[in-house]
């Protein structure tokens, strides 16, 4: 999510405390907005692209307006939430330099980007585990996701324990905050249905529509009472725009909002879609009010499908609705909507966590692209999803390009641990979310300090300190101290780890590994771009890892990923290798090839549970999600039945050996009924012929289209010519009867569902006047998998 979502779901409210209100205390009543000017008269026209001039003195400038644009991200979302923690806390320490005032999102980006505003608008907050980013992350696993009781036709996974972060969200929303709240939302959707559109004079164009793009404004009534929500949007703007029925009942408004947020995070075949009542606007007449009664329901998926950076959402809100020039207050009321540009000293916030400061190894040749059907396909499908997840973002910086030079890209310069598996990895352990929320806090603490230290200043005219998150008291903070100590050389590592779980320095350890040897093997491609990150430059250098306190000592070489080694099996190796302990999963100290086994037999009953939810073409739908999941991780099964028809008759099992080292061996069991074609003549009889023996998987070429085996195999053959060896053979030179046999055979399964066989046979004599007799024995037929 596409990178596969997903995505997880909570409500939030949104709220950010002007400057004039950052010196009240709570309740206090704000300074009148100063009267609306024109919009857009404050910022420079599209031809000059330039920043604000320092002529106002620093001093008496306004803080400037601060717009988070949060990409998706799956189980990222735990970084990116320990990002926008420190950012925001650190924002509010700051009060005469950063007023937050928007937040757009898709996936999990909308619920980062709403809690953002929420934290902006409380009091400071000094343990990070106590912040509802913390909060709402964490606790979200692969195991509550996954309910096998209560199984869905179209969802993997049940928002039950999102309902529960969900509700502590409502009762923070159900206290209310003060009446110097007010902020804006984005949140992105995709309409399941598409929408009909007339344009035109005469409505002879009929257009699909299945982008929306919500915007709600919501406002803080003091605490103690609930805020007011309304969708801020421009009613007679060309263009129809979609309304909340948002109210005067409290718990309905919060509802709404919630289930907005579902809407944008239930990415496809993850999350089941939302139903949300909506109304459109009616550009070439009045709009009615959207209530209950006048609002249809439709069903959302995740907005990340189409616009998973809504930077557009953000500089249209921006441009449109913050007050222009020096103007404090609340947003323009009420908004017209005019696209201009954002006000010259809006800092645009752009999260992220797949962007990176450090070099990537170049995408594969288009040769191996074009090797089959099949590989030209899946780049035909990647490609699809990755230019449409972005074609907004793309368009907006095509045809403006003056925002450009006004964003603050936040880039990671570390991997999280949670990228694996298509960012579902950080789903199968609790402290993979938390080593990536505190990960996120140090990236936040560099990008304050670089990036958008120097944007500030380029509005400022002077670079003004900061007081950041850690210079006041806060508890808690030992992972974020640990990490800076080890990356950027802020204290003695030994020290600042000292009491941090050897999980999490476990962690760290692979998240460091990891971009050692992606920049090697950059650099190896020929690149020699290392980014921002000294530790790339190191590892392009030939360097080794630096090592995390506490961690085992690996061997030289151990950080880089194995040739065929699949991403899920690389990461799982480096966990293991420097002490990560999966208790989430159940395991106690085990290889990483155990580990590996367990977390695709999770994978493998969730898809058997949704396989056999189908009312229809489950079977079918089971051995695509099987072949899917191959792509993230191939683990041979624990077993696998077998029936093939051939010259013989063949029923047979095999069993894998170990998780470690020897999973390629399986033991094998079959029972060939021969002799079926002496029925066409005379002289009919049968065979039977139990055998074990051994089989190897060639695991370096096995995937999850074809699983190719080397097997041999030995037993006894019974025949009828001699009662099944309970009598004497009549004759032994022209009959076939009971003696040993033993098999050499090759087969491949495809697509873990057909088996095909070709073998060579040798039953040995045993009686005067017998031969070794050979024969080949192709068939073909179908296996069943057991985890």
């Amino acid at each position: 999510m596409r990178k596969l979502a997903q995505n997880a779901a909570i409500v939030v409210t949104l709220v950010a405390t002007s400057v004039a209100a950052a010196a009240e205390p709570p309740g206090a009543s704000p300074a009148p907005p100063a009267p609306a000017a024109p919009s857009g008269s404050a910022a420079p026209s599209a031809s000059s692209g330039t920043d604000v001039a320092p002529s106002v003195p620093a001093a008496a400038r306004r803080p400037s307006p601060v717009a988070f644009v949060v990409s998706g991200g799956v189980s990222l979302g735990a970084y990116e939430a320990g990002f926008l923690h420190y950012l925001v806390e650190t924002m509010k320490r700051n009060p005469g330099l950063y007023d937050v005032r928007i937040a757009t999102g898709a996936s999990a980006g909308s619920i980062n980007g709403l809690l953002s505003l929420l934290a902006s608008c409380d009091d400071p907050n000094d343990d990070p585990k106590k912040s509802l980013f913390y909060g709402t992350w964490t606790p979200i696993g692969l195991p509550g996701l996954h309910d096998p009781a209560r199984p869905s036709a179209i969802a993997l996974f049940s928002r039950r324990p999102l309902d529960a972060v969900a509700d502590r969200i409502l009762e923070r929303v159900a206290r209310g905050f003060p009446t110097s709240c007010d902020v804006v939302l984005g949140v992105t959707t995709t309409r399941l249905t598409n929408a009909r559109e007339a344009v035109g004079a005469h409505g002879r164009l009929d257009l699909p529509r299945a982008e929306e793009r919500f915007v709600v404004r919501m406002r803080g009534e003091g605490v103690g009472r609930p805020p007011t929500f309304e969708s801020y949007v421009d009613a007679s703007y060309g263009y129809p725009q979609p309304l909340l029925p948002f109210g005067t009942d409290p718990r309905n408004n919060a509802i709404l909002l919630r289930d907005l947020l579902y809407a944008s995070s239930a990415f496809p075949f993850a999350f089941t879609p939302v139903s949300l009542p909506t109304c459109m606007t009616r550009p070439r007449g009045p709009t009615p009010p959207c209530d209950a009664t006048t609002a249809s329901r439709a069903n959302f998926v995740d907005g990340g499908v189409f616009d998973n950076q809504p930077l557009g959402l953000a500089a249209r809100i921006a441009g449109d609705g913050l007050p222009p020039g020096q103007a404090r207050g609340g947003f323009v009321t009420p908004l017209v909507r005019k696209n201009a540009l954002p006000p010259d000293d809006t800092l645009l916030v752009y999260v992220d966590p797949e962007l990176t400061s450090f070099s990537r190894p170049p995408n594969a040749d288009e040769s191996q692209r074009m090797r089959s059907a099949s590989a030209l396909g899946l780049h035909y499908v990647e490609s699809f999803v990755e230019s449409a997840r972005t074609k907004e973002l793309s368009s907006v910086l095509e045809t403006t390009p003056e925002l450009r030079d006004r964003l603050a890209i936040a880039a990671s310069d570390v991997p999280p641990v949670s990228h694996s598996l298509a960012s579902f990895f950080g789903f199968f352990d609790s402290r993979f979310r938390e080593h990536d929320f505190y990960l996120g806090m140090r990236a936040a603490r560099r990008f304050m300090d670089g990036r958008l230290a120097a944007r500030l200043a380029k509005i400022r005219g002077e670079r003004p300190p900061i007081v950041h998150y850690e210079d006041g008291v806060t508890t808690n903070l030992e992972p974020y101290h640990c990490i800076r100590a080890v990356l950027d050389d802020v204290g003695d590592p030994a020290v600042a780890c000292a009491a941090v779980a050897p999980e999490l320095r476990a962690a760290l350890a692979t998240s460091i590994a990891r971009l050692y040897d992606g920049c090697a093997a950059a650099r190896e491609a020929g690149s020699r771009d290392f980014g921002e990150s000294r530790a790339c430059e190191r590892a392009m250098r030939g360097g080794e890892p630096q090592r995390v306190p506490d961690t085992p000592r690996a061997t030289q070489g151990f950080h880089r990923k194995r040739t065929g080694e699949s991403e899920l099996a690389y990461t799982v190796r480096l966990l293991v290798g420097y002490g990560f302990v999966f208790k989430d999963l159940g395991l106690g100290k085990v290889d990483a090839a155990r580990v590996e086994r367990e977390i695709h037999e999770r994978l493998r009953e969730t898809l058997d549970t949704f396989a056999s939810a189908q009312p229809e073409n489950g079977a079918a739908i089971g051995a695509l999600g099987h072949t899917l999941l191959g792509t993230l991780t191939y683990v041979p099964a624990s077993a696998i039945v077998h029936v093939a028809v051939g010259p013989v008759i063949e029923a047979g099992a095999s069993f894998r050996l170990g998780a470690g080292a020897s999973r390629f061996l399986r033991a094998t069991l079959a029972a060939d009924l021969g002799g079926l074609s002496s029925f066409t003549g005379s002289g009919a009889y049968l065979t039977a012929a139990p055998m074990a023996g051994i089989e190897a998987e060639i695991l370096p070429i096995s995937g999850p289209v074809i699983q190719p085996r080397l097997g041999l195999r030995g037993g006894y053959l019974f025949s009828t010519e001699d009662g099944f060896a309970t009598s004497t053979c009549p004759d032994p030179r022209a009959l076939v009867c009971s003696r040993p046999t033993a098999q050499a055979y090759v087969a491949a399964s495809v697509f873990d569902r057909v088996r095909l066989q070709v073998g060579l046979a040798a039953i040995f004599p045993v009686r005067t006047n017998e031969e070794t007799s050979w024969s080949l024995l192709p068939t073909g037929g179908l296996q069943f998998l057991w985890p």
